[in-house]
């Protein structure tokens, strides 16, 4: 996977889809040394309450794949860093960007959400849906590293199915671009 060392500060990596090929890095990331991990990516809408065009910070990842598993004990959530998911909050609102911290829900299937099992997916408190967070949750939590996540709405999840939202060349610009400042500028 591609990895750049930023400015001499961080690496920007490109991760892989799901949750054991995003994990595999993470783990090779950390065997490098490193031990603070920043995520931004994409994820389906799926609580059509929020406003589609806020981001998500993540504050817990409800543990629907299987990697997670092989780092925690069986429980219903993985949680994000505290302090660094605090630390993109307090970015954010210096910056005036629009966000909910909320849940996300990780599974390792791809088009396969049920509309019972979004319905109470929701009702646990997750936003969006995605494939990585639960798994570098737990994988953070067992070696002593941070990790904490921001996602953007790249589409939306309804039972009819899929419906692509905004540009998602131009989402990832931007996405990519605030979170190099926001990591760029953490100490």
């Amino acid at each position: 996977n591609p990895c750049y060392i930023y400015d001499k500060k961080f690496v920007l990596a490109i991760t892989p889809l799901g949750g054991p090929a995003a994990g595999g890095l993470m783990e090779e990331l950390g065997f490098m040394g490193i031990t603070n991990f920043f995520a931004c990516g994409s994820a389906g809408q799926i609580d059509h309450k929020l406003e589609s065009s806020h981001f998500v910070l993540v504050d817990k990842a409800i543990r629907c794949e299987g990697t997670s598993y092989s780092y925690l004990k069986p429980s219903l959530y993985a949680y994000t860093d505290e302090t660094l998911t605090n630390y993109i909050a307090t970015y954010l609102d210096k910056n005036g960007y629009k966000y909910n911290k909320a849940a996300t829900w990780t599974t390792d299937s791809f088009y396969r959400e049920t509309q019972s099992e979004l319905e109470l997916r929701v009702s646990q408190g997750a936003a969006s849906v995605e494939m990585e967070c639960a798994s570098w949750c737990a994988i953070a939590k067992y070696r002593g590293y941070k990790f904490a996540q921001l996602l953007y709405f790249s589409d939306a999840l309804k039972q009819e199915g899929w419906k692509w939202k905004l540009d998602r060349k131009e989402l990832k610009k931007s996405i990519i671009n605030l979170m190099l400042d926001c990591v760029g500028n953490y100490k």
